[in-house]
């Protein structure tokens, strides 16, 4: 099995001219969030510094190849921390950004990867002049932080339910909807007004 340098060596040819959105080399965050794993477990840095590998380079790293250098653990938990993406580069497309948490939580090892990306993520240092967008982005990170947090003490305090078969396997979405109700509530609100302005032209006394 390959070892955390050759892991390195990978990432290090991979992002050598990618930057992230501070404009600064892109490998400082996958090493930052290596550094946040436990000093001793290796597995868990080789899967934090190569877990955006096959989101960001898909036409150059497969699972299938990294198969062939790593342990089936180390692949499972980077398939769970991979967003899917639209062939098509269509981003509305994209595999719905919750479904994608809710797949990181069904892989404990994943989870605690993806809380060290999200914290390195929420850095406000690292964008000197943030934009609306980037705001929005925080608050979304924020609250799958919060529902990784809880995901990951419910199971440590009910480590006895197999989550994977009814009449449990329903609760770590129960868990995410509980985090992002809000989300919902706040469109249907917006969603209401628009009607309620449109149909106001077409009917007076119409009804949403």
């Amino acid at each position: 099995m390959a070892t955390l340098e050759e892991a390195k060596e990978i990432v290090k040819i991979a992002y050598e001219k990618k930057e992230d959105k501070g404009g600064k080399p892109y490998i400082e965050h996958l090493y930052a969030v290596m550094e946040k794993m436990p000093a001793d477990d290796e597995q868990l840095k080789i899967i934090a510094v190569l877990h955006d590998l096959v989101e960001d380079f898909p036409e150059t790293y497969t699972f299938e190849g990294l198969q062939e250098k790593f342990s089936e653990d180390i692949v499972n938990s980077l398939k769970a921390l991979t967003r899917k993406k639209s062939k098509n580069e269509k981003k509305s497309e994209d595999e719905n950004y919750w479904d994608y948490i809710r797949r990181v939580a069904d892989n404990d090892i994943a989870i605690e990867v993806k809380l060290a990306d999200l914290s390195h993520n929420s850095a406000r240092k690292r964008i000197p002049s943030p934009t609306s967008r980037d705001e929005a982005r925080w608050v979304r990170y924020a609250k799958a932080t919060e529902y990784l947090n809880t995901v990951k003490g419910f199971k440590a305090n009910h480590s006895r339910l197999d989550l994977t078969k009814p009449p449990y396997k329903y609760i770590l979405n129960r868990l995410l909807f509980g985090v992002v109700r809000e989300d919902y509530v706040e469109f249907c609100r917006t969603l209401v007004l628009i009607l309620e302005s449109a149909s106001k032209s077409v009917c007076g006394s119409a009804i949403v």
